[in-house]
């Protein structure tokens, strides 16, 4: 009797130690693997080996309209140019439709490279929660040369739309939209 109580000590701290051995090895080696950020208690899974393309990702995105057989940096007189916003730091894509906007946590995300052309397609798909709760899954299609990339998932069509990355705003024409084409002539200055 006065042997049991000290061996079930024993048995529990040799257990506790086993127990807290094997949950550093685990937390370990997944640190080598993978990088795990919390947002709103929403776990995010980043590989070492995608963390770098996600480092060199572009953050500023602004939607180029075809105006006129050239591509432009489109202004509405009433409204913001749709634009994406990359947070690393949040793990955020933050959305201006124009008058709206969304913000989307990114739960997980992947990297791919698929031949295309003479080139090769740079894929991320980012799987999200926005400001509602609602799921959904946002795609880039980005294109490291000329910059022109498509956006899927962002906005309620049947395909891509196209933005440039901040590096190339200046290269674009900006057509800012008449005042008077949204308000009457009282209302726009001069």
């Amino acid at each position: 009797m006065n042997y049991q109580v000290p061996l079930l000590w024993l048995i529990y701290v040799f257990g506790s130690c086993t127990s807290a051995n094997n949950t550093k090895e685990k937390s370990d080696s997944k640190s080598s693997d993978s990088v795990v950020v919390e947002k709103e208690n929403i776990p995010v899974e980043i590989t070492n080996s995608d963390s770098l393309e996600f480092a060199n990702l572009p953050l500023q995105w602004e939607m180029i309209t075809h105006q006129n057989d050239e591509f432009v940096l489109y202004h509405p007189c009433d409204a913001a140019n749709p634009s994406i916003t990359i947070d690393k730091e949040k793990m955020t894509i933050d959305v201006v439709y124009g008058q709206d906007g969304n913000s989307f946590t990114i739960k997980s995300w992947k990297y791919e490279e698929r031949p295309y052309k003479d080139e090769f397609e740079y894929i991320y798909t980012f799987e999200t929660v926005d400001y509602y709760k609602s799921e959904k899954t946002l795609k880039l299609n980005y294109d490291k040369g000329d910059g022109v990339s498509g956006w899927s998932g962002v906005f309620d069509t049947d395909g891509p739309v196209l933005f440039i990355p901040e590096r190339l705003f200046e290269k674009y024409p900006k057509i800012k939209q008449p005042c008077r084409e949204c308000f009457s002539e009282e209302d726009c200055p001069d």
